[in-house]
């Protein structure tokens, strides 16, 4: 018997890492009720620890309408 694999959408994922870090859930206890590896969860986690600082980066655009509220 093969299992299909299943898919998570970016919300979904999100959502799971936001339960670990904002709520203290357990990684354990979260994977167990989703029936995933706890190290799946724990892989989410850290690629949004490593692309942290993105959040705090200004885009083009937004540094551009920075410009133009200045000029108005």
């Amino acid at each position: 018997m093969t299992k299909t694999r299943r898919k998570f959408t970016g919300e979904q994922k999100a959502a799971i890492v936001r339960r670990h870090l904002i709520d203290k859930e357990q990684i354990s206890s979260i994977a167990q009720e989703i029936s995933i590896q706890p190290t799946q969860i724990h892989q989410w986690v850290a690629l949004v620890v490593d692309q942290a600082e993105r959040a705090f980066e200004k885009s083009a655009n937004s540094e551009r309408g920075a410009e133009r509220r200045k000029r108005s």
